[in-house]
């Protein structure tokens, strides 16, 4: 059942709309990106004033944009974590500003107004709205705001060539063609890219869900003992100073209850007994099965007091009886504990004398915490 939900998972995953991974270079360009087209506007509105050819919609609409951006990129960077919402905006935005300047230059210009010049001050930026879809967090919802871009921008040319054909300017109809001609290529070039960017996109979300299931129990969800052993060869190398514990923890008398209640409700066990070791634990803490009744802690950051309060604290869980299939559960486990650096050096080690520890225990009346030492006497029971 554990292996038919991992597989479920895996291909919903792969099966999602792919989106591209939000990474520290993308959130760097969009931080990088948006005071550099803010300083675009900028520039506008003081030429603009300047030369006295501001246009009405123009004296609207690049305060707006001006202030929207800076706005956008003070969220940002206080908020990182609105990076999707600040892209969609972005796009969106820029959309509505070009579709919105071509209609007023088309249908509503000043008098004496030099449509030409306001589009080569403008419209060169469009390829930014196709390149900027590649940096949303929604491949599909950026493609389908582009394909919705192109079909109003045609839209709104050929309604300006229909009502305007008769006394309008055989240039700036050319100067609509080509922007159009252009804005479909670059469409079609995107089309391209974007289906390349999907297929990275699923083999990235195929390998990471390889990655997991080398690394986590099926059964369990927990980091199995693969991952147990990164974890210890990392805090050897980092914990010089602070030190850490290591738990070894097997269930007592597991067996029986696996003969009585078949497999099926020892995995339901296992998943129960995973979920109050979990609870125990701190939140920066490892727990991991390492096979069978056999689980593992890795508590980062602690010396022995804080070691034995979570091994009594787990221990304290399993006194509440589990209910499978109805039934109640009784079980209780041994805890051996070793320390970095008093007890070892490196992972082999630790394991061996938290193993060791454990076995303490179970040689000596069980459901009790063994701390190791060099000595092999170090202790603390359940009941003391």
């Amino acid at each position: 059942m554990a292996e038919r939900e991992t597989v479920d998972t895996q291909n919903s995953t792969l099966n999602a709309k792919a989106s591209p991974l939000i990474s520290a270079d993308l959130y760097r360009t969009v931080s990088i990106t948006l005071p550099i087209v803010a300083f675009a506007f900028l520039i506008a509105i003081v030429s603009d004033v300047r030369s006295g050819q501001e246009n009405p919609f123009d004296r609207v609409a690049h305060p707006l944009m001006f202030t929207a951006l800076l706005a956008l990129e003070t969220v940002l960077l206080l908020m990182p974590r609105s990076y999707p919402y600040v892209t969609g905006a972005m796009l969106l935005g820029s959309s509505v500003f070009f579709l919105s300047k071509l209609v007023a230059l088309l249908f509503f210009p000043s008098p004496g107004l030099n449509v030409l010049a306001e589009f080569t001050e403008s419209f060169f930026w469009i390829p930014g709205i196709y390149l900027l879809a590649f940096f949303t967090t929604r491949l599909d919802r950026a493609r389908l705001t582009g394909r919705l871009f192109v079909l109003l921008l045609v839209a709104i040319s050929a309604g300006y060539g229909i009502i305007k054909s008769p006394d309008s300017d055989p240039s700036v109809l050319n100067a609509l063609v080509q922007l159009n001609l252009a804005n479909c290529t670059l469409f079609v070039l995107s089309g391209i890219v974007y289906r390349f960017a999907n297929q990275h996109v699923r083999t990235v979300a195929h390998a990471q869900n390889l990655e997991h299931l080398v690394y986590v129990d099926a059964l369990t969800g927990l980091p199995n003992r693969r991952q147990l052993e990164r974890t210890l060869e990392e805090a050897t190398h980092i914990s010089n100073t602070t030190g850490f514990s290591l738990l070894s923890i097997d269930l007592d008398g597991f067996k029986s209850i696996n003969d009585t209640l078949g497999h099926e409700g020892g995995d339901l066990v296992l998943r129960e007994v995973a979920s109050r070791l979990r609870d125990a634990c701190r939140a920066r803490d490892v727990v991991v099965r390492v096979s069978g009744d056999e689980f593992a802690a890795v508590l980062l950051d602690s010396r022995e007091p804080e070691a034995r309060l979570v091994a009594m604290r787990f221990l304290e869980s399993l006194e509440q009886p589990l209910i499978i299939a109805g039934h109640p559960v009784q079980i209780s486990a041994s805890v051996g504990v070793s320390m970095f650096p008093e007890d070892g050096m490196d992972a082999p080690t630790l394991l061996r004398h938290a193993d060791r520890a454990m076995y303490h225990v179970k040689q000596n009346g069980k459901q009790a915490v063994h701390f190791f030492a060099s000595t092999g006497v170090a202790s603390g029971s359940h009941n003391d």
